[in-house]
């Protein structure tokens, strides 16, 4: 929007530069404009992000979600996800050759099985998905 308004000489530029490209001398109006819409933009997108009305979709990260150190949230974390996983329409399993040796991720399959007999499984190697990561 910004630069269809300065093409149409509407706002003005800041200055203008003289740039030569292969013995072609160019007349190139230098604004920021650009810039400071740009910016605008972005910090009024981040301010009313959490009002709009989007689909909300929440992951749960096994790895950080359950404590790993400290023994006590360990175990609460354990008999807490039993809940987790009875309300996720969804497991996507990012699987490595060694996942099926782990003794937990077996647990985790068993357990999103029992308390949601109607949720998908979805097995993706970990390779595809490390964005997600």
């Amino acid at each position: 929007f910004i630069l269809c308004l300065e093409w149409l000489d509407i706002i003005p530029p800041f200055t203008i530069a003289n740039i030569r490209i292969a013995d072609v001398e160019y007349d190139a109006p230098i604004s920021p404009w650009v810039i400071i819409a740009g910016w605008f933009s972005m910090i009024l997108g981040v301010c009313s992000s959490p009002y709009l009305s989007m689909r909300r979709q929440i992951c749960f990260l096994d790895m950080t979600s359950i404590h790993q150190s400290d023994n006590e949230l360990l175990q609460r974390g354990i008999y807490s996800i039993g809940g987790c996983l009875s309300v996720s329409k969804e497991l996507r399993v990012l699987y490595s050759p060694p996942y099926f040796g782990s003794l937990w991720c077996l647990f985790e399959l068993v357990a999103f099985r029992n308390s949601n007999p109607t949720g998908k499984i979805k097995f993706l190697p970990l390779f595809l998905e490390r964005s997600v990561l």
